[in-house]
């Protein structure tokens, strides 16, 4: 028969402890109790923890870091970080191919700079695709399919495609801005591309960015139908003919995009290239304003998925990273920094439930879906790009 003063047995965590036990008069079982139930109540409460116990989610893959004048490799969790390649412009941030193979990076010479390629795994030499004897060639961007690079080049002038391995350069247009890498379609039939145009001599600003639309086989280019003012920092979503880029409207930059679709058709042929054609055969594809906002956004970058946008906004002494879906709707912010800091474009994870970024202060990692704080990386800053 239990006595009145007898204590009911408790639940610690999903463990039972009756108190009421003959064996809890037994030292050694007593310890033995007391160590189990801490060990339990310590996983429960564990920081950090998910629900239900479980461990948050971990960033996987490698990422490329530009430190210095140097590439580095590293897992995303910052481990096993290895030096790639010396001698890189690291202004100008390296590409790595969607098969992860190889990287595309930017290297100055005596008399001219060149586009370099080098095997991601490091066990092969860099080679110089492009061997020009003056001026440089700049900012190149993959196809999707690994297969052809498009590039800027300034003598002559002009957005370039080559080969993989550098052969068969065909040049497709006789203007362009080589500080603005193009961006290809996920098709390959198209390449966007920014280019200054001359506005009014009376002007303040004589010249603004515009984007242009080329076919990738060299056929017709286009302007892209954008609003007033400058426009940058384009970039095609990883499906479809939809376009993100940075365009001043209002008197602020905001992000943007216009779904060109079928009015890709509308680009004109060979008669049309160069600057004569930045009226010529634009589609009828309309612009939306996606953030519409009395701040300043910039670095606008796709989701591997094509769902998402990340983009920075300026908010006063700090710059916010932040995320929305494609057509605007269900911006979050992700996370805070200061402006100070200089924080480069977001590249998303893989899987994209990370962004990561570098700064002034370091390479940083956080989750999209803003819940923890960013996680730093690496020292150094400079650009980052990930793959699996």
């Amino acid at each position: 028969m239990q006595s009145p003063d007898a204590k009911p047995a408790q639940a610690h965590c999903g463990a039972v402890v009756d108190y009421n036990s003959t064996m809890i008069c037994q030292p050694r079982i007593v310890a033995l109790l007391l160590i189990g139930f801490l060990m339990l109540h310590g996983a429960c409460t564990r920081p950090g923890a998910a629900a239900g116990g479980a461990e948050p989610a971990k960033p996987s893959g490698r990422i490329l870091l530009a430190r210095g004048d140097a590439l580095y490799i590293a897992n995303a969790d910052g481990s096993g970080e290895r030096k790639l390649v010396d001698g890189v412009a690291a202004e100008l941030p390296a590409e790595w191919s969607p098969d992860g193979m190889e990287i595309l990076f930017f290297k100055r010479g005596a008399k001219s700079a060149d586009v370099w390629v080098i095997p991601a795994d490091g066990a092969g030499e860099a080679r110089n695709l492009t061997h020009v004897e003056a001026g440089t060639c700049r900012s190149p961007a993959w196809s999707d399919d690994s297969t052809r690079i498009a590039f800027m080049r300034d003598n002559p002038a002009g957005l370039y495609t080559m080969n993989r391995d550098g052969s068969n350069p065909r040049k497709l247009t006789h203007d362009g801005q080589r500080e603005q890498r193009p961006s290809w379609s996920a098709d390959g039939k198209f390449i966007v591309y920014g280019e200054l145009v001359f506005i009014d001599e009376s002007a303040a600003d004589k010249f603004r960015m515009e984007l242009l639309l080329a076919r990738a086989d060299g056929s017709g280019v286009s302007k892209i139908p954008t609003g007033e003012g400058p426009t940058d920092m384009a970039e095609f979503a990883p499906a479809g003919m939809k376009v993100a880029y940075r365009g001043q409207r209002r008197g602020n930059d905001e992000i943007c995009a216009v779904d060109l679709g079928e009015g890709a058709a509308g680009v004109k042929g060979a008669g049309a290239l160069g600057a004569g054609a930045t009226g010529a055969g634009a589609n009828s594809a309309t612009e939306i304003n996606l953030t519409k906002s009395k701040e300043d956004e910039r670095d606008p970058r796709w989701s591997p998925d094509g769902n998402r946008l990340a983009f920075w906004r300026r908010a006063g002494a700090e710059e916010e990273l932040w995320t929305m879906k494609g057509d605007g709707s269900d911006a979050k912010k992700a996370t805070s920094v200061k402006a100070a800091a200089h924080p480069g474009a977001a590249e998303w994870s893989p899987d994209g439930k990370f962004l990561a970024y570098g700064s002034d202060d370091g390479v940083w990692i956080v989750a999209v879906a803003g819940d923890d704080a960013p996680r730093s990386l690496a020292k150094g800053g400079g650009a980052v790009r990930w793959r699996k």
